[in-house]
């Protein structure tokens, strides 16, 4: 451990490394190679050449869409295909700059601090959401479908810029009700959000966390999980109201600083 005893710009530059270890990812020659193949076979995005944005040539951006077809270059490609028509059709490029907070408010949703491989965390007071309240308004579900794209956009770029490969999500099931949560007009706003995710933003998250979850959540999970990708499924914890043992879980690779005190931790908010 002689490093602690030298210069600080050494022990920046150990730390650095240290971040590099643990938040680059490396690939086989074979997945290099497939991941090669995509890149040319996406040319330059074709007519939708102006979403095609440099960071969705990368690999760690390429493999995502890979990593859902199996590793199919046909099926990636025709997957990523589809994202940059929907990300034309729906604006993408202007949805960060769009004026939410009306909705922010009602639905919160927070995008601080990172696990100990760096990886951004987004926490989500899921029971503080009314979504049938909303859903039932006359275009309350185009609505929460481009709010959602917004958070689905904000937490993709936070990922990015951190130059790590995924992030992690905590959701937070206190307070969850059937008739809020869980009724039939409340459906709508589930499959839109899997299908952004799952169409738009594969393999983004290392892990979902849902903490605090009553048994009345299984009834939606029964519906949704049918609808879910491998990839997706895999990394999926769900836990119920002990906190010992979800927080004893989350602290395995998340320092309590990094958490606010209704996802276990000890941050000042």
């Amino acid at each position: 451990m002689s490093y602690l005893k030298t210069s600080s710009g050494a022990i920046v530059i150990w730390c650095y490394l240290c971040h590099i270890v643990f938040c680059v990812r490396t690939y086989t020659p074979e997945m290099k190679n497939t991941i090669q193949q995509l890149r040319e076979a996406m040319g330059n995005g074709g007519q939708y050449s102006h979403q095609y944005k440099d960071y969705m040539k990368n690999d760690d951006y390429l493999i995502r869409f890979l990593e859902d077809r199996n590793f199919d270059v046909s099926n990636a490609k025709m997957k990523l295909m589809e994202s940059l028509k929907w990300r034309k059709e729906n604006k993408m490029e202007e949805i960060l700059s769009e004026d939410m907070g009306d909705l922010y408010r009602l639905f919160p949703y927070d995008i601080r601090g990172t696990d100990f491989e760096s990886s951004p965390l987004l926490t989500i007071p899921f029971g503080k959401w009314d979504v049938r309240k909303f859903m039932l308004r006359g275009n309350g579900r185009e609505q929460m479908g481009r709010y959602t794209a917004q958070l689905f956009e904000r937490a993709s770029k936070v990922v990015r810029v951190g130059n790590v490969t995924h992030g992690v999500v905590i959701i937070n099931m206190n307070n969850y009700n059937a008739r809020q949560h869980g009724c039939a007009a409340c459906l709508p706003f589930y499959f839109d959000l899997l299908t952004q995710y799952e169409k738009y933003y594969p393999a983004y998250v290392k892990n979902f966390n849902f903490i605090n979850t009553p048994r009345a959540w299984e009834a939606v999970t029964k519906i949704l999980l049918p609808l879910v990708s491998p990839v997706t499924k895999d990394v999926i914890q769900i836990f119920g109201y002990n906190k010992k043992e979800w927080q004893t879980e989350l602290l395995k690779t998340i320092k309590p600083d990094q958490l606010s005190p209704q996802f276990g931790g000890t941050r000042k908010d």
